[in-house]
């Protein structure tokens, strides 16, 4: 490649001890992790459109298709992640 591109992602929010009955060994940050505004841990979040707007890898690919389409000419039609 001719460049090199990183396209990150952050989330904010605060953490919490974890409990027995929130543990799961595949997902143990998001068991205990609160994000800023809200309530509830990532794991706890129900809706895919809620998680797109403050998950940090949804943030990362989210620019990541927007240079996509910016850099290479991809329309919405032949490349729909997160649209």
């Amino acid at each position: 490649p001719d460049s090199l591109h990183v396209f990150d992602g952050r989330s904010t929010g605060r953490t919490i001890k974890p409990s027995p009955e929130n543990t799961d060994r595949n997902l143990p940050f998001a068991q205990i992790f609160i994000p800023d505004g809200l309530d509830k841990t990532f794991a706890q979040i129900k809706g895919k459109a809620i998680e797109q707007k403050i998950h940090h890898r949804f943030t990362a690919l989210r620019k990541f298709t927007d240079w996509l389409k910016k850099h290479w000419n991809i329309t919405s039609e032949q490349y729909t992640i997160l649209d």
